[in-house]
C-alpha cells in the first residue's frame, strides 16, 4: 500500500491509503453488466481528445493520480454523476459547467479495468475504475448529464 493523502483534523490525522498493485475488476464488471463509463474532464481538452482520444495522464485533485492511467466512473444514478463532477469543480476551484463527460462503451477483450477503491460506492450505484491503454476518439461519445 501506499499513501495517496494525508490531512490534519482536531483529533489527528487522517492518512488515504491505496493498494500497491491494482485490482483488475474486468470479471466483476461482466457479472454486473456494465455496458460502459463515463470519463469527466475539463472542457478545454475537448478538441485534443477528439483528435487523439484519451492518453494515460497524471493529475492532481484532492488525491494524487498516477501518470500511467484514465479514470473512468459507470453510476445507475445521474445524481451521484453530478455530485463526482461537482467535488472535481470546488477541487480545483473551477465552476461545474467547464467539465465535459464522454461516455466509453465496455471492451473486457481490449481493456483491462482496475478498481478506484476510494470513489467506487457500490451502495449508491458507483463503480469508479481506470484502464492503462490509450482509448481512441472513435470509442469516445460527449454526452450531456442535465
Amino acid at each position: 500500500y501506499f499513501i495517496v493523502d494525508e490531512r490534519e483534523i482536531d483529533k489527528g490525522i487522517v492518512l488515504t491509503i491505496e493498494p500497491k498493485y491494482p485490482v483488475k475488476i474486468n470479471d466483476e464488471i461482466k457479472k454486473l453488466k456494465i455496458p460502459y463509463f463515463y470519463h469527466i474532464t475539463h472542457r478545454s481538452n475537448y478538441n485534443n481528445i477528439m483528435k487523439i482520444g484519451l492518453a494515460p495522464r497524471g493529475s492532481k485533485t484532492t488525491f494524487y493520480h498516477p501518470d500511467d492511467r484514465i479514470y473512468l466512473i459507470y453510476s445507475t444514478n445521474k445524481t451521484n454523476l453530478k455530485e463526482i463532477i461537482q467535488a472535481l469543480a470546488n477541487d480545483k476551484k473551477m465552476n461545474v459547467n467547464e467539465f465535459i463527460v464522454f461516455k466509453i462503451p465496455v471492451n473486457i477483450n481490449k481493456y483491462d479495468y482496475y478498481l478506484d477503491d476510494l470513489t467506487t460506492d457500490l451502495l449508491r450505484g458507483t463503480l469508479a475504475c481506470f484502464v492503462l491503454k490509450n482509448i481512441p476518439p472513435e470509442e469516445l461519445e460527449f454526452i450531456k448529464i442535465n
